[in-house]
């Protein structure tokens, strides 16, 4: 049985879990480096960094990985994983399944879902003594005696022990104690919090964490409480048929339904009733970037295109069975709009073929977005304007420039004037981005400084690794594609002799982005990328 203390980080029932290895492997760098392709995971997966480096995507969110680290993903979780550089230590990918035990204390039963409890980065004490164990569960559990792999099932729930008991001891890192107190927050919002709460989640005092998680995330505590309660009030408001209002606002932590009501007001824009009324509406994403501006809105598409990655995420990101997949065929994606029984279908104009839009337009309103020449904070707000919408995208927006100037003043005493290229790995080549694209992001919201060869470039421009050598910028971020031969390419480069001459990589000042989630040109794609920026660079130098 795995044991642990009472910590309100971890399961508070934790001496009803039981653990099962189901296999454990290590890599090495013989095998150049691994990679999980993206997956639903069946079981949980530990991964200990013994040496080397690389990103995870959890449920759409970019985790970089670090030597001396441990990950746990849940089943369940859309999960992928790319490890790279890795020494003869290696690393360690252990797959395990957890059984509670039942209420009745009939028996155990296997846990489908990731207990959102338990960390999703863990440092070891001593990383060499946890390198030893991993060894030593590797080669007892490769050896196949059944004696040896019943020792190796014993040592497992210890580590993990271990590594949940290092993880309950106060954290000397404030990132990581506020991170928690988030976490709290999110966890326990139906609850009455008070500051002294939240400061006892962070192990800080009360006037050090709120001076310091409004320096991090630009609210206060409380304001950032309020606006979780409210999402998750809008989530309920999702549901067919609703809860009754005071019923709502009793479980997302506000039992006075008038204060609730004027809450949700002031922090969406919008009146509970209305934002109910809009949610009904059965709206067709019928282009790909679509889905991250309706997102933006709280609104989950009836239908979108299936081959877009997006599809998989939010369904598995909101819980939802509800999205009609829509084909790439023409005329087969016609048809499929035609019965999904849809209010509207908000679509790019230059995208639009005259004998599409005529056929729609027969027998469903069109939303068109004009995406030349205007930004995607425009388009928010034409579809914002088009649902009824236009005051949940003033605030989304004023709540988005917020964050964005936080982000921006986090970075300025770390990377200041430091000169940023983005360097996209496509299956075809090397591209820096142009203008409307993630690029905005960097050089436009967070005021970072773009090298000057493209000061007054205005598209995409192709490159090639001899021409990027004769640049002197102070930082690379490299977005890889998600093709196989976008990320063969680039492990190809990481190791090429001219690649090491340029200056960012010999000062060590190279981070990598995935792209699957980040390359849309939308509102809540960048939302997301604001996010992944803040992490990126946290311990930048």
């Amino acid at each position: 049985m795995l044991s642990a203390g009472n910590n309100s980080r971890h399961p508070a029932a934790l001496e009803q879990l039981s653990l099962r290895l189901r296999s454990i492997d290590h890599l090495t760098d013989s095998r150049g480096h691994w990679r999980l392709q993206a997956q639903f995971l069946e079981s949980s997966l530990l991964l200990y960094i013994a040496s080397g480096q690389g990103k995870l995507m959890l449920d759409g969110r970019f985790i970089p990985l670090r030597t001396g680290r441990v990950y746990l993903c849940g089943p369940g979780q859309l999960t992928e994983a790319d490890v790279h550089g890795m020494s003869e230590q290696g690393c360690y990918v252990i797959h395990f399944d957890t059984y509670v035990e039942e209420q009745d204390g009939s028996g155990f039963r296997r846990e489908m879902t990731r207990d959102a409890h338990w960390p999703e980065e863990m440092v070891a004490e001593s990383p060499w003594k946890l390198l030893m164990l991993c060894e030593d569960l590797h080669r007892s559990w490769q050896s196949g005696s059944s004696l040896q792999r019943f020792g190796a099932q014993a040592r497992f729930q210890g580590m993990v022990h271990e590594l949940l008991h290092q993880a309950s001891l106060p954290s000397t890192d404030e990132s990581a104690s506020l991170e928690a107190a988030k976490s709290y927050m999110e966890r326990h919002y139906q609850h009455k919090l008070a500051i002294g709460d939240l400061a006892a989640a962070a192990q800080m005092s009360e006037r050090h964490f709120m001076r310091q998680f409004k320096k991090r995330y630009g609210y206060s505590a409380m304001d950032y409480l309020a606006i979780h309660r409210i999402r998750e009030a809008q989530t309920l408001m999702k549901n067919e048929p609703p809860p009754p209002l005071k019923e709502i606002g009793s479980l997302v932590g506000y039992p006075e339904e008038g204060y609730f009501r004027r809450k949700f007001r002031q922090i969406t824009g919008i009146a509970p009733a209305a934002f109910i009324r809009n949610s009904r509406q059965r709206i067709v994403a019928y282009h790909p970037q679509v889905i991250g501006i309706l997102l933006a809105l709280q609104m989950i598409p009836c239908a979108a295109p299936d081959s877009h990655p997006w599809t998989a995420y939010y369904r598995r990101k909101y819980h939802t069975d509800r999205v009609s997949p829509l084909s790439d065929d023409t005329e087969t994606k016609l048809m499929e709009v035609r019965t999904a029984e849809a209010d509207a279908i908000v679509a790019i104009d230059r995208q639009f073929s005259e004998q599409e839009r005529q056929e729609l337009q027969s027998y469903i309103r069109i939303c068109e977005i004009s995406w030349d020449n205007n930004d995607w904070r425009a388009h928010l707000r034409m579809t914002a304007h088009y649902l009824g919408m236009d005051g949940m995208a003033d605030i989304w927006l004023a709540r988005y420039e917020r964050k964005a100037a936080t982000i921006r003043e986090q970075l300025t005493p770390t990377i200041g004037g430091d000169s940023l290229l983005l360097l996209q790995v496509t299956a075809h080549g090397l591209v820096v981005p142009g203008d409307y694209s993630m690029a905005d992001v960097f050089y436009g919201d967070l005021g970072m400084t773009k090298p000057a060869e493209f000061a007054v470039s205005k598209g995409p421009v192709d490159m090639l690794l001899p021409q990027l050598a004769e640049l002197n910028v102070d930082r690379l971020l490299v977005i890889v594609g998600e093709e196989e031969q976008a990320k063969e390419r680039w492990h190809a480069i990481a190791i090429s002799p001219l690649w090491e001459q340029l200056t960012a990589v010999r000062y060590q000042r190279v981070n990598t982005l995935d792209a699957t989630l980040l390359h849309d040109y939308t509102a809540f794609t960048h939302d997301l990328l604001l996010d992944e920026v803040r992490k990126l660079w946290h311990d930048c130098t």
